[in-house]
């Protein structure tokens, strides 16, 4: 004895179905985490970005972008199709943001430099050599808010790694009615047109007035601090060159070249 077929039951809209919809049974998708560093190059590379107009954190800003730029290579490398990885897109944005922004702090530098060296020419201090620490020269920032002297420009004891140093000392004057930022004004030395580095003494041995870090304290309204910087000589006998500027604007920059001998 036989039996009719069991019909199939069909999807029929409004009525319910036991057919199993389409890749219910099937295996969900894989989705790849995001690049951890495509993100930290993209952070660093915004924040160096955003910073980059400061020349005083030059340094740290390249160190920020390089930084950046390995990461974001190393990412774009990470999020290929076939890699486990995603984030692609913003592993390409970190790597441009972060060429940019070297681009752009080298860029300003040298536009800086160049500004510097105009508004060196027409400065009311004449820009010849003069006697290490026999000078005191006066440099009016920020439409006279900040009044700057250098004291003296001197060869001063070697640093903790026995390099010869230069001690440039200077009275800074906050002349406002606010505390004054240490990062309102710009100071740099060199020789034969290539910057010092900061030097870095022993605690026995340093210049006289010599304080770690003093260069970031702020200067309370309408009071003078004595601020004494070291700087590793390149040269024992070439001259000095100490540059002093608003950090934003150039209206009264101040260069002038100081003899060791």
């Amino acid at each position: 004895m036989s039996f009719p077929p069991y019909p199939q039951e069909m999807p029929v809209e409004g009525v319910y179905s036991t057919v199993p919809p389409q890749g219910q049974f099937g295996v969900a998708p894989v989705v790849k985490p995001l690049s951890p560093l495509a993100i930290t190059a993209l952070v660093l590379g915004i924040i160096s970005l955003l910073l980059f107009w400061v020349p005083a954190l030059k340094y740290l800003i390249l160190i920020l972008a390089l930084v950046a730029t390995i990461l974001a290579i190393v990412a774009v490398a990470q999020t290929l199709p076939n890699k486990a990885h995603r984030g692609s897109s913003m592993a390409i944005a970190s790597l441009v943001i972060s060429t940019l922004t070297i681009a752009a702090v080298l860029g300003g530098q040298a536009m800086y430099s160049k500004a510097n060296g105009e508004a060196a020419g027409t400065s009311s201090v004449s820009p010849q050599a003069s006697k290490a620490g026999a000078t005191s020269d006066v440099v009016q920032l920020e439409n006279g808010k900040v009044t700057i002297e250098v004291k003296k420009v001197e060869e001063s004891v070697d640093d903790s790694d026995g390099e010869p140093t230069v001690a440039v000392t200077l009275k800074i004057t906050n002349n406002d009615t606010s505390s004054l930022n240490p990062f309102a004004y710009y100071i740099e030395v060199s020789q034969n047109k290539a910057e010092l580095d900061s030097a870095v003494y022993s605690d026995d041995l340093k210049p006289e007035g010599y304080e770690p870090f003093a260069d970031l304290e702020e200067v309370p309204a309408g009071k003078s601090v004595t601020l004494v910087e070291g700087y590793v000589l390149r040269d024992a006998t070439a001259p000095v060159t100490l540059m002093i500027d608003s950090t934003i604007s150039s209206t009264k920059a101040f260069k002038k070249d100081y003899s060791l001998q």
